[in-house]
């Protein structure tokens, strides 16, 4: 993980007006481009480094990296982090976001499962 970049953009989307949209959005694709690109990085970088506020501002987009990801490890890393920081948990509503980013994920498993489950049935026949 490029961690420059990941504070750079922060820096960035903190001076950026919460009332301009685009520009909002343009430093949310960035910080999420930056968080995917090697997501064992990022996942390791929020368990041991990551601050409170680096914690918060991810808050804003880790819905995004977990769906483009579909990384169990960063979810596990980011409950990890808000161990770190309870106080944060009250501002980001870990819990119920935690549960929205494992549900696909566990509808992705599933799947596979069935799709092994039917190959070793189909082999074994």
């Amino acid at each position: 993980m490029n961690i420059q970049a990941f504070k750079d953009s922060i820096r960035e989307r903190m001076s950026t007006d919460d009332n301009w949209d685009f520009a909002v959005n343009k430093c949310n694709e960035k910080e999420i481009e930056i968080l995917c690109e090697d997501i064992e990085g990022t996942a390791a970088y929020i368990e041991t480094q990551c601050t409170a506020d680096e914690l918060s501002w991810i808050s804003e987009i880790w819905d995004h990296v977990a769906a483009k990801t579909q990384s169990i490890r960063f979810i596990r890393s980011l409950e990890v982090a808000i161990k770190k920081y309870p106080e944060e948990d009250e501002n980001i509503i870990f819990e119920k976001t935690f549960n929205a980013l494992m549900e696909p994920l566990t509808k992705i498993l599933k799947r596979s499962f069935k799709k092994i489950r039917s190959i070793l049935h189909s082999v074994t026949k």
